[in-house]
């Protein structure tokens, strides 16, 4: 993020582009490696794949290019390299984000279920995803065992949200910082000083808003997709009900 080298930015275009690759459309080619190595019902066909992330790489390069460049120009200047200047400064400076980051990957890990359908076989292999599916059967559904299930499965999540809760609230109070520091710069430059037309927001300020930040939106997606699953689990739960009454 801070280092300058020719094709930076063509990497950083390559990395975008396989962010907009669906997972869905690498299910063939991965499961055509897997049963090239062997690795088919397998731990490690389960885990390897998937270590891998496009989008974490993205999120603490974004994250890193919030921090003012002064640190890496004052650290060169006194002799150190760029590992170190790595490893001394912007590695702790970006807890936060490497916090956030291995919640959502728990997140995500946790709730895997197409990639561990496709590639596990037997029973023993099962993830916890898959297994709270198989409660639902072809001609009869056992609704509070599958809702006790699910319920049980999200208490590790919410242990874990527990234990990263104090690094996602830095993470926001850095990255808030950063911005309002680079603001204030800004507005120093353009001589706007507060809002030049007697406290609204002129044109020239909007630019200069905050903006969200990447994992508050991606939480927000998930959230919103768990809800339209339980809203539709519940109504087809009441048109199966109101089948049985009046069928």
């Amino acid at each position: 993020a801070q280092l300058r080298f020719p094709g930076r930015d063509i990497i950083f275009f390559i990395l975008l582009a396989g962010l907009m690759v669906p997972d869905q459309v690498l299910i063939v080619p991965r499961f055509v490696i897997m049963r090239e190595f062997g690795w088919l019902d397998s731990y490690q066909g389960l885990i390897i794949p998937l270590i891998f992330s496009s989008f974490g790489v993205f999120m603490l390069r974004q994250y890193m290019m919030g921090i003012p460049r002064d640190f890496f120009e004052a650290a060169t200047l006194e002799g150190a390299n760029p590992f170190q200047v790595f490893k001394d400064i912007y590695l702790p400076l970006a807890q936060p984000a490497l916090a956030a980051f291995a919640f959502l990957s728990l997140l995500a890990s946790w709730n895997e279920f197409l990639w561990a359908l496709t590639v596990t076989s037997s029973t023993d292999m099962r993830v916890l995803p898959v297994g709270i599916a198989l409660f639902q059967g072809q001609f009869f559904t056992n609704t509070a065992v599958l809702l006790a299930a699910a319920n049980m499965a999200t208490f590790p999540l919410l242990i874990a949200f527990l234990f990263f809760q104090k690094r996602l609230v830095e993470g926001d109070g850095v990255g808030g910082g950063i911005c309002r520091r680079r603001r204030r710069e800004q507005r120093l430059k353009l001589g706007l000083g507060r809002c030049s037309n007697g406290g609204g927001i002129g044109k020239q300020e909007l630019h200069l808003l905050p903006h969200p930040h990447p994992h508050h939106l991606i939480v927000l997606v998930q959230t919103i997709s768990a809800g339209l699953a339980v809203i539709d689990f519940l109504a087809h739960e009441l048109v199966d009900k109101i089948a049985e009454l009046f069928g």
